[in-house]
């Protein structure tokens, strides 16, 4: 149950990334707990449109 949660979560990040929309900050910290991985895939692939992500990508390195 857990793994296809980090999936919806993973694919919800994609999806928020591609329709050029900016996610929270609180809403970024909630997901970084859930899929770190899903996170920096999202700032990967996406950097301009998130604002509060890189400083994530950053702290938790």
């Amino acid at each position: 149950m857990k793994s296809e949660f980090k999936t919806l979560v993973f694919l919800l990040l994609i999806f928020s990334c591609k329709s050029n929309e900016k996610l929270s900050e609180d809403e970024l910290l909630k997901y970084s707990e859930l899929n770190e991985t899903a996170v920096f895939i999202n700032y990967v692939t996406c950097p301009p449109k998130i604002g509060p992500l890189d400083k994530l990508v950053f702290l938790r390195q």
